[in-house]
């Protein structure tokens, strides 16, 4: 459930009116919020409360958090997102994400059992420094576990994929500490400081905060086994195998490294054609094949099969107005698939075994969809080999244009023009007028009259160049000028 703004009548179970009133919740709260979101961001933040297992979720620019967090302040069981959004808390609706995080459940790990938090966390600092990690911006108690949470420059959501990877490959490193892998996509609400876990009845409370934004790059580079300058150092050695080899059995590079870089770029561009086409809603006839397109390039964007499913049944819902029961039902063998992918299931493909999630090649894309060329010029990676061609000779036109190659139309131009010049030099100086040269020649008289002209102000590329000053005048009969 999503509403625009609170509603302050009602919206809180009776609490204890203590805990409601105490400053310092409200300070905390304040204080985590704006961490989170500084004022600079971009997009909406969605808060949410769990009320008796219903959820209540309301979606706030980041101006107003001032206002509506002293309301979630000392409430229990109150989360905020820690990316943001343009509306409603989904992937698809991602606008900037902004932080990287871990919940760790360690009080599910036997040897950890009722250890302290801060016990638990210097443990998990130790652990981090021999990783070479970076130290998390923020360190909570959620009530019975941890959130490692680590502030980054805002990113667009299409570095979703890498941003995955950091997140994947943090929890592998925390997995000893409890880490919760169903907690790890970009659409997670964490609990909001200041507010009460009713599991254990404790505060939210932050036990560690350095607040370090990190550079995104910098981070993925320190967080990610391959950084991207050995990357680079990879592409750069590969590249100079190849240039030994003969043109045509050179490799091009692939554009995209991962099937989730191609599945968020498809995602994109599927967004942009609801967009432009049908201006955000799905009319009846269209939604099978955009919904089934878009779901299955998710299926290969995240993995967690409890996040899949939300995520597809909110896009269903924004985009095709479907309920939970038709978008299980429709939707149904793209989750079957997905299941068979996390459970490792491989199907057989020719002569090989691959994974079972749906493929798609552009041209059935554009087809099934029926994309039209004029849409694939809005479209980044849904295009068809003639809409690829056209990029390239327009790339190829610039460069060319860029070196400073003349436009082949101005070439022919220019070399019409030095073959009609010495023409139009010889019959006028035989006493021709322009009329009669144009019908003498059949060139258009408006050209005779341009070409005319650039003869006698010396522009004129063909020589000898007939003109008052350039040339003694009886050059131009033939006669010789001595």
């Amino acid at each position: 459930m999503y509403n625009a703004a609170p509603s302050h009548e009602g919206f809180y179970a009776e609490t204890d009116s203590h805990a409601r009133l105490n400053p310092n919740f409200r300070e905390a709260a304040l204080g985590h919020a704006s961490t989170l979101h500084p004022e600079s961001g971009r997009g909406r933040v969605v808060l949410a409360r769990k009320d008796e297992g219903r959820w209540d979720q309301r979606s706030f620019p980041i101006a107003e958090l001032p206002e509506v967090i002293p309301l979630y302040a000392g409430q229990p069981d109150s989360y905020i997102t820690q990316q943001r959004y343009a509306f409603r808390r989904t992937v698809s609706q991602l606008v900037e994400l902004q932080a990287m995080f871990a919940e760790l459940d360690f009080y599910n790990v036997p040897e950890l059992r009722g250890m302290d938090a801060r016990g638990v966390l210097k443990d998990i600092l130790i652990l981090l420094e021999d990783e070479q990690i970076p130290y998390p911006s923020l360190a909570i108690y959620s009530g019975r576990g941890l959130h490692l949470i680590w502030l980054h420059t805002p990113i667009p959501r299409e570095a979703l994929p890498r941003w995955i990877a950091c997140q994947e490959h943090l929890g592998r490193i925390l997995k000893p500490f409890g880490w919760d892998r169903g907690a790890k996509d970009g659409a997670r609400v964490l609990r909001l400081c200041g507010t009460v876990n009713s599991k254990s009845g404790e505060v939210v409370e932050e036990i560690r905060g350095i607040k370090d934004r990190y550079d995104f790059e910098t981070l993925c580079s320190e967080i990610l086994p391959i950084g991207r300058a050995e990357l680079r150092d990879i592409r750069i050695q590969r590249a100079a195998r190849d240039a030994k080899l003969p043109r045509e059995s050179r490799q091009r590079p692939a554009k995209w490294f991962t099937q989730a870089g191609l599945a968020e770029a498809r995602i994109t561009d599927l967004q942009r054609l609801r967009s432009i086409r049908w201006f955000g809603d799905l009319p009846p006839g269209q939604r099978d094949y955009w919904l089934f397109v878009a779901a299955t390039s998710m299926s290969w964007l995240v993995d967690d099969l409890q996040a899949l499913q939300r995520e597809m049944f909110a896009l269903a819902k924004e985009a095709g107005k479907w309920d939970g029961r038709e978008s299980r039902s429709r939707l149904s063998a793209v989750m079957k698939r997905a299941r068979m992918a996390a459970d490792g299931q491989t199907v057989q493909w020719g002569e090989s075994r691959v994974d079972p999630r749906y493929r798609f090649r552009n041209e059935t894309i554009i087809e099934l969809l029926e994309i039209t060329p004029e849409e694939e010029r809005e479209m980044v990676t849904l295009i068809s080999k003639n809409e690829r061609q056209r990029r390239h000779r327009e790339t190829d036109m610039k460069r060319r244009r860029e070196a400073g190659t003349i436009p082949r139309d101005k070439y022919l131009s220019e070399a019409l023009a030095r073959e009609r010049e010495p023409v139009i030099v010889r019959l006028r100086g035989e006493g021709m007028g322009l009329r009669q040269i144009s019908r003498e020649t059949g060139y258009p008289l408006k050209e005779v009259h341009r070409l005319s002209n650039r003869i006698d102000k010396g522009c004129s590329q063909s020589a000898p160049l007939y003109g008052r000053d350039s040339h003694p005048v009886g050059s131009a009969f033939g006669e010789d000028p001595r």
